[in-house]
């Protein structure tokens, strides 16, 4: 019979998230969304209106993914020859933008040539596309120009002069836009609060969709802890030959050597380990073996 005197469980130093596990577990979680079908979501806004909550992309990354996902749809057989960056355009739109209003947007320009087949002819297209961040640090971003051809091989330059001059040449009537100004001007008040509620609404689809992201780092990073908390428990029975017992009756958890199979704790707080189930003596209730 094995007498021991009672140990309280150590208490263990708390953990510390450090960077590498939340990499680890960022990279875990990210490693899931390789489809930039996954990479995005819709949220209904309200009447009709949908925004699509997508990570920021750049203007040529754009330019790209409209070209795979959407031109593609119309010219199959889709191979991409280039796509660069259009940092001479960003001046250009940047001044359109803060004519627009858009004081403190932040552009970025480039574009993709590609080639594809067209009801069995080969063509040659080109797109070119500007992504605006609304206000620095400010999540919400748009597409502010996207515009691009389709044309029969060898007859590219001709596009090419027909964009150059549909880009220069572009602009609002004025009568138009006097009477449209006086129109946005009366209505303005109206219009405000609705447009306070759709972006408090956009922001908050935001917050919500990157809330959920970091729940289930965290979750997937706590769900390992546990496990390695568990091997680091049984690598420490194993080598010093013990066990976790705890006292049913006021819960407190004992370390108490591995040579019995059943466990009783008296009055005076000593610990009786034994091969038998019947206890060595009277009013030794059992105490419960906790599993590896």
């Amino acid at each position: 019979m094995f007498k021991s005197n009672p140990r309280k469980k150590s208490v263990r130093p708390k953990r510390i998230l450090r960077l590498p596990d939340l990499d680890h577990s960022k990279i875990a979680v990210l490693s899931t969304l390789n489809s930039p079908d996954s990479q995005r979501s819709y949220t209904a806004l309200g009447e009709g209106s949908k925004l699509e909550i997508r990570g920021y992309i750049s203007g040529q990354q754009f330019a790209r993914s409209y070209v795979e996902s959407s031109v593609s749809r119309e010219c199959g057989g889709l191979l991409i020859g280039s796509s660069s960056v259009r940092p001479d355009l960003v001046s250009k739109f940047t001044q359109s933008a803060w004519n627009d209003g858009l004081s403190r947007a932040s552009l970025t320009a480039g574009e993709v040539s590609f080639t594809c087949n067209m009801n069995g002819s080969p063509v040659q297209g080109r797109y070119t596309a500007a992504a605006v961040q609304l206000d620095p640090g400010s999540p919400m971003w748009a597409v502010y120009r996207l515009y691009g051809y389709l044309a029969p091989v060898g007859r590219e330059q001709e596009a090419e002069r027909v964009i150059e001059e549909a880009i220069q040449t572009w602009k609002f009537n004025p009568q138009w836009e006097v009477q449209q100004r006086g129109t946005d001007n009366a209505a303005l008040q109206q219009d405000n609060m609705r447009s306070q509620q759709i972006r408090s609404r956009a922001l908050q689809a935001i917050a919500d969709d990157q809330r959920q992201t970091s729940d289930t780092i965290t979750k997937g990073w706590e769900q390992r802890q546990k496990v390695y908390d568990e091997v680091s428990l049984r690598r420490e029975n194993a080598i010093l030959g013990t066990l976790d017992v705890v006292d049913p009756q006021t819960g407190i958890q004992y370390k108490v050597s591995n040579c019995g199979d059943y466990h009783y704790k008296s009055n005076d707080g000593y610990i009786f380990s034994t091969n038998s189930p019947n206890p060595p003596g009277p009013n030794l209730p059992e105490m419960i073996t906790l599993p590896y």
